[in-house]
This record gives C-alpha cells, sequence and structure tokens, in this order.
C-alpha cells in the first residue's frame, strides 16, 4: 500500500508540473501580444521633405515661382551649382529679387546695390535693344535669364561704335543665362561692338552666350579678379576673351567647360598672372587659340609698360581648326613674357609657338590652384560642352 501511494503521488506531482508549465507559457505569450485596439507606431524623427532641383534653374514642378520660396530656392540653386567653382567661387551676387519685363526696368534694376535682377518670364523670346553701354556700378548683383530661355540683349542701330554692351565695375558680380548678340561684320563694320566689360572683384559668368561681335565678348581690364567663367558659349565673332595689360599680379580667372569659337583671343592673357583652363572646347579659330603674353611689336606699338609674366594653365581641354596655333606663349623680352603649362589637351595638331615657354607635365606648376576642380576625361570634353555650354 505505501509504494502505491507514493506511486500516486508522484503522477499527481508531475501533472500539476505540467499544468503550471503550460499556464505559464501562454501567460508569456499573452504578454508578448498587442492588442488590436493599439496597433505599434514607429516614431519618425526630424523627417525632412525632399526638395528637387533642375540643373536648368527652375524649381521642381508644382512650386509657384513668384512666391518669395521659390525665390529664395533658386538663389540657392544658382550657388550650389557644381559649376561655381575656380577663383570666383566665392561670388554670392545679389539677394533682394527684382522682377524686370523690359530694358528700362533692367537698367533702373542694375543700379540698386544687393540686387537679384530676373528677367520675366513674358520676356520669353523677346530681344531688349540696348541704346548706350549699361554701366553696373552697384556692388552685389545677380542678373538672371533663366526664367526667360531665348531673350537676347542687342545693341540698337544708334548704338556707339567702340563701346561695350554692359561694363560691370561694383565687386560681386554674377550673370546667369543670358544671350548678347549683334550683327557681325568681317570688315568691323558692325560698329566695334563689345560684350561685357569687367574691372571688379568677384565675378561669375555662367551658361552666356555672345555672337556677332566684333570686339571682345568678354573683356577683363585692370582690377578684374577672382573671376570664373563657366559653359559660356562664343560664336560667329571676331574675340573671344582679353585679360587685358598692364600686367596684374593679382588677376586670377577660371574658364571651365566652354564653348570658345571666337576668330581669336580663345582666350588673349595679355597680363594676367593666373588663367587656370580646364575642359573647354576651343574651335574655329582664325589665328590662334590661347594665347599668352604680348609680342615685341604689339609692346612698342602700343606702348606697354608694365612687365611681368602672363601665365596659363591649360588642362583637358580640345582644340580644333584654331588656325595657326594652338597655344602661342610670347616670350620676347620687351613685352610681357607668356607662359603655358599644358596638361591633358588635345591640341587637334594645332602649332605651339614659343615652345620654349610651354611645358608639358601632369602636375601643373607654373601657379598654386587653391581650389578642387574635378576635370573630365579629354575624350569626353568636346560633347558635354556642346550639350550642356551657353544660354538656353
Amino acid at each position: 500500500m505505501e509504494n502505491k501511494h507514493s506511486s500516486q503521488f508522484v503522477t499527481s506531482a508531475i501533472a500539476l508540473a505540467l499544468v503550471l508549465f503550460a499556464e505559464a507559457n501562454v501567460s508569456a505569450q499573452v504578454a508578448n501580444l498587442t492588442p488590436p485596439s493599439q496597433p505599434q507606431i514607429e516614431l519618425l524623427n526630424e523627417v525632412e521633405a525632399t526638395i528637387i532641383l533642375e540643373e536648368s534653374g527652375n524649381a521642381s514642378a508644382g512650386n509657384d515661382i513668384d512666391s518669395g520660396n521659390a525665390n529664395i530656392s533658386k538663389q540657392q540653386m544658382l550657388l550650389s551649382s557644381s559649376d561655381l567653382v575656380g577663383f570666383g567661387a566665392a561670388t554670392t551676387g545679389g539677394a533682394n529679387e527684382i522682377v524686370v519685363r523690359s530694358i528700362e526696368e533692367f537698367v533702373a534694376a542694375v543700379s540698386q546695390s544687393d540686387s537679384y535682377v530676373r528677367l520675366d518670364p513674358s520676356l520669353t523670346g523677346k530681344t531688349l535693344y540696348i541704346s548706350d553701354t549699361i554701366d553696373i556700378d552697384a556692388a552685389n548683383i545677380t542678373i538672371d535669364g533663366s526664367d526667360a530661355p531665348g531673350a537676347i540683349f542687342k545693341p540698337s542701330e544708334s548704338f556707339q561704335g567702340g563701346g561695350v554692351m554692359m561694363y560691370s565695375r561694383g565687386p560681386n558680380f554674377i550673370i546667369n543665362n543670358i544671350t548678347l548678340e549683334a550683327n557681325y561684320y568681317p570688315d568691323g563694320s558692325s560698329n566695334n561692338v563689345g560684350g561685357i566689360r569687367f574691372s571688379n572683384d568677384g565675378i561669375w559668368v555662367n551658361k552666356v552666350t555672345v555672337s556677332g561681335l566684333w570686339d571682345d565678348a568678354f573683356d577683363m581690364v585692370y582690377g578684374a579678379t577672382n573671376a570664373t567663367f563657366s559653359k559660356v558659349k562664343t560664336f560667329n565673332t571676331d574675340k573671344t576673351m582679353n585679360m587685358f595689360y598692364p600686367h596684374d599680379p593679382d588677376k586670377r580667372v577660371s574658364i571651365h567647360s566652354s564653348d570658345l569659337a571666337g576668330r581669336q583671343r580663345n582666350p588673349w592673357n595679355q597680363g594676367a598672372a593666373y588663367v587656370h583652363m580646364w575642359n573647354n572646347y576651343i574651335h574655329d579659330a582664325q589665328w590662334a587659340g590661347q594665347m599668352a603674353g604680348l609680342s615685341a611689336s604689339q609692346y612698342s606699338r602700343n606702348s606697354r609698360t608694365s612687365p611681368g609674366p602672363a601665365h596659363i594653365i591649360s588642362e583637358h581641354n580640345v582644340f580644333e581648326d584654331t588656325g595657326s596655333d594652338a597655344l602661342r606663349a610670347y616670350a620676347e623680352s620687351a613685352g610681357l613674357e607668356g607662359y603655358i603649362h599644358s596638361n591633358g589637351d588635345d591640341l587637334g595638331g594645332g602649332r605651339v609657338q614659343g615652345a620654349e615657354n610651354v611645358l608639358y607635365t601632369d602636375n601643373p606648376s607654373l601657379f598654386y590652384i587653391p581650389y578642387t576642380y574635378n576635370p573630365l576625361p579629354t575624350d569626353e570634353v568636346k560633347a558635354y560642352v556642346l550639350a550642356t555650354a551657353g544660354a538656353f
């Protein structure tokens, strides 16, 4: 009997233990369940909306271009462009928006300091005639034509020869997506009109197209410095760009991703200490591609008396049909000496004049380049420039 009771006791104890274990397991599972009326919610902290900005300068679809926020976005987008690199990278232009609908309003707007002058969409495809040089003496100016594609600034029949269409003297100047055009005649009978002259500190010229001029599309006189020219386009014009005499030890100019097809001066550096060019397509020149320095005959003829070297660092540029010379470095002791450092350029079979002053190495050493830039391989430059340079 004693053994029988012991067996029954053990059996009961085991059964009780199994029941307790099952209840504990069920309770644990129930504790891990979330009631249907209280769904789990994942909290997201400081989620920012995604804003898509297009390269053309327009805000993404759905934004009102006349609203304050959209306009700020356009300015911010312009200043955050990857094209703003080089010696002019610190240029900021103006902030106070002025929308213009006529040449008279434009002239008035660029006379006001700290202005962001925007061409109204109503000017799309229109011509704005200039009767005299537009003097831009105010500081901190941005001119933006991205909302009026096809708008053209053109000298009127009464425009005086020997002048330029615009003269920028005030510091911190930006001009974006603008077209300047004149009626070019090879004999110079188009009144010797020039494009834009600069004598200021802090310049960014982006996606500007210039055609039909007899004089320089861009003219950098003494005092003009810290400039970037990006994705500009010149064609059917006699001269592209002149970094003017006398020698300026502080003149710094960057030129990249541009389509330069002037008959000459693509560019001509007569006196700038620092000119850096990369990823440009230079073509259809009658006399030469890049030129640095002054010849003895030019020096004596024009009484240019400020000595000093003119330097160009030329990297991954493409030259085609550049007349007699692709590169021309003047070395005569009577004038300004010119030096060119060529790295990865495709000279297209063009001749090099003043070869003793032209260097060929992978690491440019004529002067220190204080900024980061990422040039395309030379064989990709032409297609890229043709697809992106110039106003739209």
